[in-house]
């Protein structure tokens, strides 16, 4: 008889943290649950990315008010999950720590795994704590309760590792672009809790002051305001067949996101963030010169100092090396972690 996890993914970023251990899971007949939250294109690209004997399950949708987010997100998907963990009976849960989800889990009597980057978020993290039997942050932190766990790693490095990330070129030919000739930008709405307090659509205040000889690739998270940013900028629209691999043929990548920001930074492209989170598990990014955090009308001057370097492509090839040596393999250590209490 296979032994049953779930995994949940309440945001893009989730499943990519999990996405290469799930695969790595199928390897020693387990059998899969993945529960995607009704947010964006999220469980479309699941179906899309995912092993086909994975079980793809929605659950509710993402609110933006806070009486929507209470029933209308997490009671309804709370339901929803203790659902299948009755029928299911999952041996261990993995997520990047969300209590209702989590608590289905432990009451069926399954191990519960999470891994956090969102430190600061220090009542979120203490309430998921109480349902986690292990809970992993990526950064030394004060406030650690008895089942956190100090462990260095980046959500972005799951996936975007040299082990599990291999760019490939073609995708420079789907948009007629040249190797190092173009500057990737991410530009984030404010709606979530994260940003509220961020002044919305921060990069178009300076996009005209970007540098004549790139061209620009854009991912516009918002594209009803499209018509704020330069008509020769290049918006993606999302799925992209490889974004990842646009952004590491970048020359830089300037974001108003953090997630996109580390991802430019695991990758070895200067990456430049422009948002308002003061992070940790960006501190180290930072210490290493991989990730500079910079105020938005800044950018211009600092992307004219990213075009005079002298050799772009050397220069990622030795900073991803050293990313990569300062952080553990997460997605390797998680099937770990599964496989101990599956034993």
């Amino acid at each position: 008889m296979k032994s049953v996890i779930f995994v949940f993914s309440h945001h893009i970023t989730d499943f990519n943290l999990f996405r290469n251990a799930t695969h790595e899971l199928l390897k020693h007949n387990i059998e899969i649950f993945l529960f995607v939250l009704r947010r964006g294109r999220l469980p479309k690209i699941a179906k899309k990315e995912m092993d086909n004997r994975i079980h793809i399950i929605p659950i509710s949708t993402w609110k933006h008010t806070m009486i929507g987010k209470i029933f209308g997100t997490h009671l309804l998907s709370f339901i929803t999950t203790l659902f299948y963990a009755m029928k299911h009976k999952p041996k261990v849960s993995m997520s990047p720590g969300n209590f209702p989800n989590d608590l289905s889990a432990l009451i069926t009597g399954a191990k519960v795994l999470q891994f956090s980057d969102d430190i600061e978020l220090s009542f979120s993290l203490f309430i998921e704590s109480f349902v986690a039997t292990e809970k992993y942050v990526p950064a030394d932190w004060s406030k650690r309760k008895k089942n956190m766990i100090y462990k260095p790693y980046t959500k972005q490095g799951a996936y975007l590792s040299k082990k599990y990330f291999s760019p490939s070129k073609r995708v420079l030919d789907e948009y007629n672009l040249k190797e190092k000739g173009y500057i990737f930008v991410r530009e984030v709405t404010t709606k979530s809790a994260n940003y509220r307090n961020q002044k919305e659509l921060l990069i178009s205040t300076i996009s005209k002051s970007f540098p004549k000889d790139y061209q620009v690739v854009m991912s516009l998270e918002d594209k009803s305001v499209r018509h704020l940013y330069p008509e020769n900028w290049i918006v993606l629209q999302e799925p992209v067949s490889d974004i990842n691999s646009l952004m590491y043929y970048s020359a830089a990548l300037v974001s108003s996101g953090d997630s996109v920001a580390r991802e430019g930074a695991v990758l070895g492209v200067p990456s430049l963030y422009c948002g308002i989170r003061d992070m940790l598990v960006n501190q180290e990014l930072i210490k290493l010169g991989a990730l500079k955090k910079v105020d938005v009308n800044s950018v211009p001057e600092e992307l004219e100092k990213i075009a005079m370097m002298s050799d772009p492509i050397a220069y990622q090839e030795t900073m991803r090396d050293k990313v990569n040596d300062i952080y553990i393999e997460i997605t390797d250590f998680m099937v770990e972690r599964v496989l101990h209490y599956l034993k």
